[in-house]
């Protein structure tokens, strides 16, 4: 009998695959890496943030490749194409996967979170019941992802885009959309500089009219100025300390982004054809 590394299922020695969760056997697994040996085929390589090898597929990216239910954490796959790989249940936790291409892929109910994913673009992916709580997933792109069920708990959202996303059931709780600094910064502006405005005319109001108008202006200027650093710094140590207040309504914004049409750029434009020429081949 055989051990499945995910699962824990017993197996039959001959088994290739779990029958509990379909993970490739560890049998299994070190055939298939001989028999690449001997066909003299590339290897890539899933490797560990802290070095150490997690896992190794046939061919030259990992796009396409079947990863399913496989352990991946702390994985260093910063700007990897994993287009359309099949990665369903896997676990991915505290990985980086910053600039990291997941087009079409099939992430249902993969543990991404604590992930550091900012730019990874994760375009008409499969993420329902996916676990990205407390992930860095700034400037991402989730544009016609499926997020059904998803858990996006305590997530960092600055700049995500969900045009045309699946969003129903989704956890938002304590996620944000925006970044503190620039939150923090833009209200110092607003509140010193009104300030600054009433100092100034008052002041200017010795010199007449227009004396009045240039001090308001100029000391709403320089307050306004003085108080976004004052605002903004404060602002950076709550993004340092991980403080993303956010607004209250980070679920309705993301819920009426998602109700709009896509922006399609030039890269899923040619990932989305590569897509479809792919599954007609299937068909044929």
């Amino acid at each position: 009998m055989q051990t499945c590394n995910y699962c824990g299922r017993e197996n039959e020695d001959s088994a290739t695959h779990c029958l509990e969760c379909g993970t490739e056997t560890p049998s299994n697994s070190a055939q298939v890496e001989h028999s690449h040996g001997k066909k003299g085929s590339r290897i890539k390589t899933v490797r560990r943030t802290g070095g150490g090898t997690l896992a190794e597929v046939e061919g030259d990216t990992l796009a396409r490749s079947d990863l399913h239910g496989r352990d991946l954490t702390d994985a260093n796959l910063t700007a990897e194409d994993l287009a359309e790989a099949n990665l369903l249940g896997a676990c991915l936790k505290k990985s980086l996967l910053a600039a990291t291409k997941f087009h079409f892929a099939n992430l249902a109910g993969a543990d991404l979170s604590n992930v550091f994913a900012g730019a990874a673009n994760f375009f008409g992916a499969n993420l329902s019941r996916a676990n990205l709580s407390n992930a860095n997933l700034e400037n991402v792109n989730f544009q016609t992802a499926d997020l059904t069920g998803a858990n996006l708990q305590g997530a960092k959202l600055f700049g995500a885009r969900f045009q045309g996303a699946k969003v129903d059931g989704v956890n938002f709780t304590g996620a944000s959309l925006s970044h503190p600094a620039s939150d923090e910064w833009k209200s110092g502006f607003q509140i010193f500089a009104a300030i600054g405005f009433v100092i100034g005319s008052l002041a200017g109001c010795v010199a007449g009219v227009a004396g009045s108008f240039a001090g308001a202006l100029g000391g709403a200027i320089v307050l306004g100025i003085v108080g976004a650093i004052i605002f903004g710094i404060r602002g950076s140590i709550k993004a340092a300390s991980g403080k993303y207040d956010g607004p209250a309504d980070v679920e309705k914004a993301i819920r009426e982004m998602s109700s709009r049409e896509p922006v399609i750029t030039q890269g899923d434009a040619v990932d989305a054809v590569a897509a479809a020429m792919a599954d007609s081949k299937k068909d044929t």
